[in-house]
């Protein structure tokens, strides 16, 4: 499953490649970076880029997973009738705190190449609102436990569906 994802990621980046510009693959890059954030410190291209140390990742690795761990319990006091606001903000804390410890692992050369490789912060402001708009279904074949609907019938509604070949 591992190799399946790899080799889709590599046909992907190889297809980007063909179609963006050097600066939206950067800009790409920095996007991905900034989505993974200090996760990005456990895949294989970050710490060479980095130049960090042998102890620099494992102290990196201990601290993810440590942080990692305590987020688990969090979610199984949750599941457990916790307060789901308060554990939010424990996350919110714990995912903080490993971010600035992971940071202060770092030398202050490998702060600036990272802060440099991460780009420009993303304003989701400019976004603006983000809308789906379902695409009308076909009814070119038999449906099995309807009669065929379109978007207008659905409006507002859930609506799950299942496909197979």
């Amino acid at each position: 499953m591992e190799r399946a994802l790899r080799d889709a990621t590599d046909t992907a980046t190889e297809r980007l490649a063909s179609i963006l510009t050097r600066q939206q693959l950067e800009r790409l890059g920095q996007i991905e970076l900034r989505t993974l954030g200090v996760r990005a410190f456990l895949g294989e291209g970050l710490p060479d880029r980095l130049q960090l140390s042998t102890s620099q990742r494992q102290e990196i690795r201990d601290l993810i997973v440590e942080a990692q761990q305590g987020i688990a319990e969090i979610g199984e006091q949750v599941q457990e009738g916790g307060n789901a606001v308060e554990a939010q903000a424990k996350i919110i804390e714990l995912r903080n705190n490993m971010q600035s410890d992971v940071y202060d692992t770092l030398s202050s050369v490998q702060k600036r190449y990272w802060l440099e490789l991460l780009g420009r912060e993303i304003d989701f402001n400019q976004l603006g609102r983000i809308t789906f708009t379902a695409p009308d279904l076909s009814a070119e074949t038999d449906w099995i436990n309807s009669s065929p609907l379109t978007s207008e019938h659905l409006e507002g509604r859930v609506v799950a569906l299942h496909f197979y070949a």
